[in-house]
C-alpha cells in the first residue's frame, strides 16, 4: 500500500463518519465539504495508481449492494415529471 492509498482509506472511513454525524445538514458549506472530499479521494487514487502503475478493483461480490444503492439514490436525484405538479 502507498501513502496516498493509507490515507484516501483513512479519508473515505472519516467521511462516513462525518456524513453520519451531519446527516440532514444540507447547507452548502457541508455539501461543498463533502464535495471537496469526494474529488481528494479522486485525486489520491490517481495517485496511488500512478506510483503503483496499475488501477486496482475488487472483485469481491459483496460491493454490488453499494453500487446497486448508489444507481437508486442516483434515480431518485432525477426531477421526472412537471415542478408544477408538485404543487397539486
Amino acid at each position: 500500500m502507498t501513502i496516498a492509498n493509507k490515507i484516501a482509506f483513512i479519508v473515505i472511513n472519516a467521511l462516513v463518519i462525518f456524513t453520519a454525524l451531519a446527516y440532514g445538514a444540507v447547507h452548502q458549506p457541508i455539501i461543498a465539504l463533502f464535495y471537496f472530499v469526494v474529488a481528494a479521494c479522486v485525486v489520491l487514487w490517481a495517485v496511488d495508481c500512478f506510483r503503483t502503475g496499475a488501477t486496482r478493483f475488487s472483485p469481491n461480490l459483496l460491493q454490488l449492494p453499494i453500487y446497486a444503492a448508489a444507481v437508486y439514490g442516483f434515480v431518485q436525484v432525477i426531477p421526472f415529471g412537471w415542478y408544477a405538479a408538485g404543487g397539486v
